[in-house]
């Protein structure tokens, strides 16, 4: 071979080369292609399908190839290099040798040359020759071996391609089973809607119920701040309190200022009296003086007459002083006891208030309670209607689909009757060694499916049974609930009874005692007036004294001036006796200058009056600013006391209102009851049919089990066929089994849901009694703080009672209102006592009632107990069943188990990963198959004595579910007769929710009439308050006229004492005159001690 032929056979491999490159690439496209197809399903898990490893073995080769390739390309490349190097041309057409011969004639000597360089590459080109040829065998075996590969593609595409036929058919089946399955999945989906609609429905009313929750709170922290706003008006009450007993304390200061003064003003009028004394001595002096002259001594005596009377009335203007003072103290006294009667008038407000509040709060609270029981029933009574027609739907729902699926499993075993009766022919020799075993089996399975029908049906009756049982209990409890309710309205209608009776004996005796104080202070007020009267005589006979004394002071000066110059006269006579009077002038100098000191004292005890006088005018005004202050602050108080009025006056109106919309609302919860009851007959009336159809159809059963055992030897010919329509309908159970699971599941699912609902209201109901109970606890303690206030009100009442006589005839009023209101407890009493009978009937009727429910619980457990071992048994069998049919399973080829993979879809997905894994292992797999055929059929006789063994545990298992289903219904009838006892004791219970309702409406007049009376006293009340009020501004206008006519007699007795000390002082002029004209000589003494 030339070199010229290699490189052309060289060329020929690299275009054979571009043809393998071309199928590789179509190859892997292909392969490609159908892993895309299979990316592109899922199994159920969600795993995607895994590729097949041929891609990543072509993949491999055409690599190894290519690298093979490039080498054997490299060598060709030397060739041609070592070619172009000997010719020495520059072209590579496929005219190389005539050129290279044309230039071997031309050159002969380059010839030789080069023949000789070939001679020396002659040892490499061999070398590279065996290479390629090496290369050459490597490439054809890679060619055989890709050609085998091709075969196996070839044989795997055909495969695969049966597989897809029959897949496809499968699929075909499958996807009618899936939309049949989607049908009662869009049913399932649909009832999932309406308790979806259900649960919505609940979740709005538990938000309305939240939302009036939050209003309740929000009303009860509107209450809180009313109550401490209330507190803080106490506090600043009780601090106005303390700051006028603070000035109280003051007063009592000055009162013992005035006590002092008073004490002072004694000492001043002994002092008076000694000087008096002195006078007199001075006098008896002056007589011998003027015994002399006549005329003096008359004078002297008339001047002492005039000084006596003087003196006297000195005295009888001190005592009247003494006497105002008095006065003045008790109208202090006065005003501290209208002060008093104040600080009640204002507690008897505050507890007027804070009784309103409460009976406001506990109004609110009350016709809270409605609204939540009313809701309640309510909401009870939606709740029994959707599970009645939910169980209604769900009966029909399951006859339907019982009936659907036991048409559509007798068409599926005719149709697979008629495709394994084609089979038959063709399977007979395979299956003649196991005829002996299945003919055994066949009749076991039989039963075994149609016991396990059976047991299905039975449970799904237990079931519903049960369902009826809870609903009947629930329907129990909510009745019990609701008689609870009642009786605990009862209790509240009775204790709002007596806290109204309570209230109109604290709204009377409240009346008394504001009309005890209204006598008070109008008695107070006419005291004050006589006073007042008697202080302006006083004053005015002050005045008149006054105006006396002026006039005779004016004649005494008048007739000292004509006795000064009389004596004037006399003097120059009696100057022998000069010494002896200088010596009297001396003692009565000395006299006169203690006498103008007591004077100077008294001038300062009189300013010190003047201020005392002046501070209780100040006082005064201050008390008349603070009546004045509290005089409005009780008609703000009074304001809104009448605002407050209104309020509960509304708010009565509008509880009246609700409970007449309560009563409405009970009357219409009557009628549902006894829908309800109505509708309740037509379930136990629906139910009987059904059991009915039930006995009818369980007697069509045993009529084909009985065809089936007379078709029992036919079936033993056509063992293939009820092998296949065996499996069929084991595959079709455990459909069921799923579905009645999936069933199982939503139905637990929608369980939990109303569980949690029940929760949630339960939840509810009790932060709702939580919140009734703080507010009762509450509402105790204000009635504690009522009953204390009460008893210390009382205290103060008995007090008021023993000090005045004017109560008589209101406490006779008493008395015979005591007697109605005794009257009135008898009958309550009496009332209350055949409610607490009644109350005791219903307690005895409930404890009946929850007996009765209890030995349901009890049959109930039994029932569940039996349920659980029969499915306990349908487990086993299950098991047993599952485990015979993987024994027979195994014996099958690897196209019976596709078939059978295909029934499901999760195992179809799997099994076609396995087949895309495994198309490289085929011919091992069914060489394994064909032994593993070999030794099961050795282990068929085996097979044989385990099935005789399991035949006799499945009679005995028959036998006990047998037993068992007898025993079920007879706790079907059991549960069917204690159905009839709830119903006798829910109609009974009925009954006395009639009574109690009777009760109630009883109890709402006695309530209305109350409520009339209480705003009957309340207008009394009113009108007395205005009465009081008009009196008290009366009070109030002649205690300011009172006050300033003490005003002005203070004034009057200030000017009165500076004019007394304006006299004194002229007196002691008049005096120091005398003494001038008698002695001009000791001038300077004189003047000095004056």
């Amino acid at each position: 071979m030339t070199k010229k032929d290699k490189i052309r056979k060289s060329k020929h491999l690299l275009e054979s080369k571009k043809d393998v490159d071309e199928n590789v690439e179509n190859i892997l496209r292909m392969i490609g292609e159908e892993n895309e197809q299979t990316e592109n399903e899922q199994d159920d898990s969600g795993n995607p399908v895994k590729k097949s490893k041929l891609s990543s073995l072509v993949k491999g080769f055409h690599e190894d190839y290519h690298y093979l390739h490039k080498h054997y390309k490299h060598l060709i490349s030397k060739l041609e290099n070592v070619g172009h190097s000997s010719s020495g041309s520059d072209s590579s057409d496929s005219d190389m040798e005539g050129d290279r011969s044309y230039s071997d004639v031309i050159t002969p000597k380059v010839a030789l040359n080069e023949e000789n360089g070939l001679n020396h590459k002659s040892a490499e080109d061999h070398s590279v020759e065996a290479e390629i040829e090496k290369l050459k065998q490597t490439t054809e075996e890679q060619a055989k071996e890709i050609s085998d590969l091709k075969q196996l593609l070839d044989k795997a595409i055909k495969d695969k391609e049966a597989t897809r036929v029959e897949l496809s058919s499968l699929v075909e089946n499958l996807s009618s089973e899936n939309e049949n399955l989607k049908s009662l999945v869009e049913i399932a989906k649909r009832e999932e809607g309406e308790l979806l609609s259900t649960v919505k429905s609940k979740e709005s009313e538990v938000t309305t119920l939240s939302a009036e929750k939050q209003i309740i709170e929000k009303e009860r922290d509107n209450l809180k701040m009313l109550i401490l706003d209330m507190e803080k008006e106490k506090e600043d009450l009780r601090n106005q309190l303390k700051d006028k007993e603070g000035r109280c304390s003051l007063l009592l200061l000055e009162v013992e200022k005035a006590q002092q003064v008073e004490k002072e003003v004694q000492i001043l009028l002994e002092e008076n009296q000694n000087l008096k004394n002195e006078n007199l001595i001075l006098l008896d002096e002056h007589d011998n003086l003027k015994a002399l002259h006549q005329n003096l001594d008359i004078e002297c005596s008339k001047l002492k007459a005039a000084n006596a009377e003087t003196s006297a009335k000195n005295e009888s203007l001190i005592t009247e002083n003494h006497s105002a003072e008095r006065k003045l103290q008790q109208l202090g006294l006065e005003i501290d006891g209208l002060k008093v009667e104040a600080a009640e008038l204002m507690n008897n407000l505050a507890k007027e208030r804070s009784i309103a509040a409460e009976e406001k709060e506990r109004l609110v609270s009350e016709n809270s309670m409605y609204l939540n029981e009313l809701e309640k029933a309510q909401s009870s009574v939606k709740d029994l209607e959707k599970e009645l027609e939910s169980t209604k739907h769900v009966l029909n729902s399951n006859i339907a689909e019982i009936q659907k699926e036991k048409n559509s499993a007798t068409s599926e075993i005719e149709q697979l009757e008629a495709s394994l009766m084609n089979l038959k022919t063709e399977l007979a020799q395979h299956l003649e060694r196991i005829s002996d075993m299945q003919k055994s089996n066949e009749g076991l399975e039989m039963a075994n499916s149609n016991l396990h029908n059976e047991i299905v049906e039975l449970q799904g009756q237990k079931n519903e049974a049960a369902a009826s049982v809870i609903n009947l209990e629930s329907k129990l409890e909510q009745r019990v609930q609701e008689i609870s309710n009642l009786q605990e309205a009862n209790k509240d209608l009775k204790a709002a009874n007596t806290d109204l009776y309570n209230e109109v004996t604290t709204f009377q005796e409240e009346k008394n005692t504001a009309l005890a104080q209204l006598q008070q202070s109008e008695a107070n007020i006419k005291n004050l007036q006589s006073d007042l009267e008697q202080q302006q005589n006083q004053i005015l006979f002050f005045q008149r004294e006054n105006e006396e004394l002026l006039n005779k002071n004016s004649s005494l000066h008048k007739q000292l001036e004509e006795i000064r110059n009389t004596l004037q006269d006399e003097i120059i006579a009696l100057q022998g006796e000069k010494e002896e009077a200088i010596n009297s002038l001396q003692q009565s100098n000395d006299s006169v200058k203690s006498l103008g000191a007591q004077l100077k004292q008294r001038v300062e005890e009189i300013s010190v009056l003047q201020l005392a006088n002046e501070d209780l005018q100040n006082s005064n005004s201050n008390l008349k600013i603070q009546l004045e202050d509290a005089k409005v602050s009780h008609h703000a108080e009074i304001l809104a006391l009448q605002d407050e009025k209104n309020k509960i006056i509304l708010d009565l109106q509008q509880s009246e209102a609700s409970i007449k919309n309560l009563i409405i609302e009970l009357e219409q919860g009557k009628e549902q009851i006894s829908f309800m009851n109505l509708a309740n007959e037509d379930l136990k009336n629906d139910i009987a049919i059904l059991d009915k159809q039930l006995e009818e159809v369980r007697r069509s059963l045993h009529a084909e089990i009985g065809q089936l055992h007379a078709e029992k030897d036919t079936a033993l010919s056509e063992l293939l066929i009820s092998q296949a329509s065996v499996r069929n309908l084991e595959g079709v159970i455990e459909k069921q089994n799923e579905k009645i699971s999936n069933l199982d599941q939503a139905n637990d699912q929608l369980q939990k849901n109303i569980c949690t609902l029940t929760e949630q209201s339960e939840q509810t109901k009790a932060e709702l009694q939580k919140e009734v109970e703080a507010t009762q606890e509450e509402k105790d303690t204000a009635l504690t703080q009522l009953k204390q206030s009460e008893t210390s009100v009382q205290n103060l009442e008995n007090e008021v009672t023993r000090l005045k006589e004017e109560l008589s005839v209101q406490l006779e009023k008493n008395s015979t209102l005591d007697k109605q209101l005794e009257e009135v407890r008898s009958s309550m009493h009496a009332e209350i006592a055949d409610l607490r009978a009644e109350k005791d009937s219903s307690l005895l009727e409930l404890q009946t009632s929850q007996a009765s429910v209890r030995n349901l619980e009890i049959a109930l457990q039994t029932q569940n107990e039996s349920i659980s071992t029969l499915q306990q048994a349908n487990d086993e069998l299950q098991k047993s069943i599952c485990t015979l049919s993987e024994q027979i399973e195994q014996a099958k080829a690897e196209l019976q188990q596709e078939v059978k993979a295909a029934q499901e879809k999760d195992a179809l997905l799997t099994q076609l990963k396995q087949s895309e894994d495994s198309v490289q292992n085929l011919a091992k797999e069914v060489a394994r198959l064909k032994d593993e055929l070999s030794v099961q059929l050795e282990n068929n006789s085996t097979l044989d004595q385990q099935l005789e063994e399991v035949r006799s545990r499945m009679h005995a298992e028959i036998a006990e579910l047998r037993a068992e289903k007898d025993a079920s219904l007879l706790e079907l009838q059991t549960s069917q007769a204690s159905v009839r006892n709830l119903e006798i004791a829910l109609q009974t219970k009925n009954e006395n929710i009639s009574t109690l309702q009777q009760a109630n409406d009883e109890l709402q007049k006695n309530i209305c009439t109350l409520s009339e009376q209480i705003e009957q006293a309340k207008a009394e009340l009113q009108q007395e308050i205005k009465a009081a009020q008009e009196e008290k501004d009366a009070v109030l206008t002649q205690l300011k006229q009172s006050e300033d006519s003490v005003q002005n007699l203070a004034n009057e007795v200030a000017r009165l004492k500076d004019e007394l000390s304006v006299q004194l002082c002229r007196g002691a002029a008049n005096h120091g005159r005398v003494a001038e004209g008698t002695r001009p000589s000791p001038e300077g003494v004189y003047s000095g001690g004056s």
